[in-house]
């Protein structure tokens, strides 16, 4: 279920479809070692959101993001503009540990 923050005009799933146009790009370019495509998830507190990817049972650390950083990326995404390679960069990073995760549990069996 998406959550509306109305004093920046921004739902939780706008931000879910920002970090996923990253994971799309990032797929296209270098593919995934794991198989399926990561939940995203989207958590905050009083001054941040927090972003994670989940596959396999496994989750990575949070990343943080400003409600202000935020509310820009999403500008820019409304207007389908390019997307911002700081924020790609930050989710790519996700990615790797992400695969770094599943690919040691991988490892163990």
């Amino acid at each position: 279920m998406s959550t509306y923050f109305s004093r920046l005009g921004i739902s939780s799933c706008e931000i879910g479809g920002l970090v996923a146009e990253s994971l799309l790009h990032d797929l296209r370019v270098n593919n995934f070692t794991f198989t399926n495509f990561p939940e995203v998830i989207t958590e905050w507190d009083e001054n941040n959101f927090f972003i994670k990817l989940r596959a396999h049972d496994y989750t990575t650390e949070s990343e943080p993001f400003t409600y202000e950083e935020i509310k820009a990326l999403l500008k820019t995404f409304s207007a389908k503009k390019p997307f911002d390679k700081s924020f790609f960069n930050k989710i790519q990073n996700l990615v790797v540990q992400l695969e770094s995760l599943i690919g040691k549990s991988r490892d163990n069996i």
